[in-house]
């Protein structure tokens, strides 16, 4: 905690300011911490690992077998501050534990603990290329496009304003359909392409795949403490996998996120997208080299003052549920299922007075907006397929598609068209070992959940029976994916 003191109406006002952490990529974070670059040694800001020189490219390497046989003590502030005196004592330049002098930060922040690796570039932008430049490689050109037409084939829903298509170009993707591809479709994708590539390749990347969805957005601490088995176990058997030249610090920092979300919460709630994207925005209210901090401060202001003139208000914002967009209902899908309907709503309600229907296409739960399949507008998105509570169900939640939205009685409705759950579990596609982590296979089937598109049931549910919109994913016959998006206003 540090004290700010502002000099307001005449007289001094001090406020307690609490600072939680400070985040950027590796260049940056080598410039604000002080110490050594993601080039050089000791540049893990969490432990004191001093890093090997690789023998065929000559770069450093933090390879897994170095972590796992020295055991390299956890960095401090304790530890920094006794660099700091060394190089205030020393006569020569020396850069002690990686520590280049005594950045400001230190008035304010613990470095080790406080300033954090951010998933959008050390995942996203760095470590997935890799491991996607090794899978292209193995791939013939009939095999790319196998890809390409199996991501071209999904739906998203419309908060996701970009989509990962071609596999072959995935170095043009922005880090927002790296993450769209990671989350939902990689592995997926790794189990379609079958016997293309190698089955370690899925088996391994799974590892990787749970430790990263589990730490972006979770409910329970304990799901992050039952994380450290999976990225130990994806890094001991990184360098079989791939090359040991790729053991670069992008790939040895993944091993301290579990501690830092312990600490600082979700990845998502911390990582650099939203800054991204404010820098994409400021950016167009500069005009050449000169006084670049005075341009966006201007700017900026007068941008929020007209801003704040469109936007209405409301207290109720996260909380607000209504239907909307009667206008645009397609009155002809409602006539496709007319008699379904009748027939569910007598069951549901015991009478079938219709007078008091209105019919909607859309549906508002707080920040997030549901489709129907009678949105006219909806094109190409996907935000009619959600999961829903039903406690008849074992897991209490079903999957299906919102064919409309009714407002009956002074309550909010939907009628549905429900999937049947299959009994095959998806992780028996994958070649993996239970006595290695025993939940593993757990962890996939929780993310991953297959349906019969082929046998349906349409039901009327009241609409506080939504939990979530999902992505379907084609799998084999007639069998669709189903995967939750747990955290969809990340990608809004």
């Amino acid at each position: 905690m540090m004290n700010l003191f502002i000099f307001f109406f005449a007289r001094i006002q001090t406020f307690d300011v609490h600072v939680q952490l400070i985040v950027g990529d590796f260049p940056a974070r080598s410039k604000f911490n002080l110490l050594s670059g993601h080039a050089g040694y000791f540049a893990c800001s969490r432990c004191l690992i001093n890093g090997v020189r690789c023998k065929a490219h000559q770069h450093i390497l933090y390879t897994w077998l170095e972590y796992r046989t020295k055991c390299p003590v956890e960095r401090t502030d304790e530890n920094m501050h006794i660099s700091f005196d060394l190089i205030e004592t020393s006569r020569k330049t020396i850069r002690p534990n990686g520590v280049i002098g005594k950045s400001p930060l230190c008035s304010i922040l613990s470095i080790p603990k406080q300033s954090v690796f951010d998933y959008f570039h050390t995942c996203l932008k760095v470590h997935l290329p890799v491991l996607i430049s090794k899978w292209v490689k193995l791939l013939s050109k009939v095999d790319l496009n196998k890809a390409d037409i199996y991501l071209s084939g999904i739906l998203y829903p419309h908060s996701f304003n970009r989509h990962p298509k071609k596999l072959s170009m995935f170095d043009q993707w922005k880090a927002s359909q790296m993450r769209t591809f990671f989350l939902y479709v990689s592995l997926p994708l790794l189990i379609h392409l079958g016997k293309c590539l190698p089955s370690a390749v899925a088996a391994h990347f799974s590892l990787f795949y749970i430790y990263i969805r589990t730490l972006i957005f979770f409910y329970n601490r304990s799901d992050v403490l039952a994380m450290r088995p999976f990225i130990e176990c994806y890094l001991e058997q990184f360098s079989l996998i791939y090359d040991e030249c790729n053991e670069l610090l992008s790939t040895h920092v993944h091993v301290h996120l579990w501690e830092q979300c312990l600490q600082h919460g979700a990845l998502a709630f911390h990582s650099m997208f939203v800054i991204e994207s404010s820098l994409n925005h400021l950016a167009k209210m500069v005009h050449g080299t000169v006084s670049l901090g005075e341009q966006i401060s201007f700017w900026y202001s007068i941008d929020r003052y007209l801003q704040s003139k469109k936007k209405k208000r409301t207290s109720n914002i996260f909380l607000q549920n209504h239907l909307f967009d009667y206008e645009f209902f397609d009155q002809r899908l409602a006539q496709q299922y007319e008699k379904q309907f009748f027939d569910n709503f007598y069951q549901f309600f015991g009478h079938t007075n219709r007078s008091d229907i209105r019919f909607s296409s859309r549906f508002r739960c707080g920040l997030c907006v549901f489709h129907s399949l009678a949105y006219n507008l909806r094109k190409r998105s996907a935000s009619f397929r959600v999961c829903v509570y039903n406690s008849v169900c074992s897991k209490l939640f079903c999957f299906g598609e919102v064919i409309f939205f009714f407002h009956y009685q002074n309550n909010e409705f939907f009628f549905f068209k429900q999937m049947l759950c299959s009994t095959s579990l998806y992780s028996k596609h994958l070649a993996i070992d239970d006595r290695i982590i025993p939940s593993w296979s757990d962890r996939i089937d929780q993310y991953f959940y297959t349906v019969d598109s082929s046998s349906i049931s349409f039901l009327i549910y009241p609409c506080s029976s939504l939990l979530r919109k999902c992505i379907f994913i084609p799998f084999e016959g007639n069998e669709i994916l189903c995967t939750n998006i747990d955290h969809e206003l990340e990608h809004d």
